[in-house]
């Protein structure tokens, strides 16, 4: 008769404590990367572990994460905002950013912790002395801001943290992006124009921005054009910089080159002047105009609404999360959470399709 196979066991808790000489308590805050442990002990119980071949009960562990959220919820902790602007960008004058950020408070609250800015861009301020700051407060869960222009890392030490940023230019440290789908709103603002009748369609955006979303909108739009007939494709215009005072002279030369009846761009809060400028540089008073980043109140404009205020709830409910199965430090990889624009329909895309032929 055979002898039934030998049933591996599971290595606890109190396993790893035992071989590491350390209390259970000990193990269990090294695992979430507690800051009172010290960095050479948290070292030693995570290579017993790993020699052990400790592996954690995912069913356990959610339940603790469970537990110790209950104990946060109406505590009040704080989850940082982290923004890094320089004094001559009031960030919170951007309408975007500054639903996000309403977003992100109102859902923290919701949740039981407050949102407190840290600004990373004002006096002395630098990346190792806000890593003693977080620590010293307490503090475990960040959000990191839209970056300014150009700037794609932020060198923090986030191992100890559960981070998400929000917007795709963040490139290190690898964490997850809350942001637009880029891609996605492209298709449905350039759809809706052909929907409307509409067929020389054309695309203006900044050099650096288009850099910064890593070519979302601009693929989009090249792949959008590949299903229009030869003669119906247009060039986009790609501006450095993306203000309209200092590229009027590039609009000069190719909205009568190119002759589109509809252009598409990501104006923001300035909508009306670059309307103005569009409709009397072309010399057409009758040019569609579709803003990609239309403000929360956008007026009479056509375009895509981000849902910017939705961005960040989501941003506050995946730190949350992470905080909750003790998900910290960076990726291995970096991780979107993408979320869908929405076409808002204004007086700017009129329907010309009863119009043409």
């Amino acid at each position: 008769m055979n002898s039934p196979k030998s049933v591996r066991k599971s290595v606890t808790m109190n396993d790893v404590a035992k071989a590491a000489g350390v209390h259970q308590t000990t193990v269990s805050l090294a695992f979430r990367h507690h800051p009172g442990i010290p960095e050479a002990t948290r070292e030693k119980i995570l290579a017993v572990a790993q020699r052990l071949d400790y592996r954690p009960n995912p069913l356990v562990a959610a339940l603790m994460g469970q537990l110790r959220n209950r104990k946060r919820k109406g505590t009040g902790e704080v989850i940082a905002y982290l923004t890094n602007h320089p004094p001559t960008f009031p960030w919170r004058m951007e309408a975007a950013f500054y639903a996000m950020y309403e977003g992100a408070v109102n859902r923290a609250a919701e949740m039981g912790f407050s949102l407190q800015e840290f600004d990373l861009g004002t006096g002395n301020m630098n990346a190792t002395r806000m890593h003693d700051i977080l620590l010293a407060r307490g503090i475990r869960g960040i959000v990191i801001a839209p970056l300014p222009a150009k700037q794609k890392v932020i060198d923090l030490d986030v191992r100890q943290f559960a981070v998400v940023s929000l917007g795709v230019s963040l490139q290190s440290p690898q964490v997850e992006r809350i942001a637009n789908d880029h891609h996605q709103s492209m298709q449905v603002a350039f759809r809706e124009c052909l929907r409307r009748g509409y067929r020389r369609i054309g695309f203006l955006i900044g050099r650096g921005l288009s850099d910064r979303l890593e070519g979302r909108w601009l693929s989009a739009f090249l792949h959008e054009q590949t299903l229009l007939p030869a003669g119906q494709r247009l060039r986009p215009l790609l501006l450095d910089p993306f203000m309209l005072n200092e590229c009027k002279s590039h609009l000069a030369s190719w909205l009568p080159r190119t002759k589109p009846d509809v252009v598409l761009a990501p104006f923001g809060g300035w909508q009306k002047s670059w309307r103005d400028a569009l409709m009397q540089l072309s010399g057409n008073p009758d040019l569609g105009v579709v803003n990609l980043t239309l403000p929360p109140s956008p007026g009479i404009f056509s375009g895509i609404q981000q849902n910017a205020r939705n961005l960040g709830q989501i941003a506050i409910e995946r730190v949350v999360a992470r905080l909750q199965h003790n998900e910290l430090g960076p990726l291995v990889l970096i991780q979107n959470t993408m979320l869908h624009g929405e076409w808002h329909d204004g007086e700017t895309l009129p329907d010309r399709a009863g119009m043409t032929k």
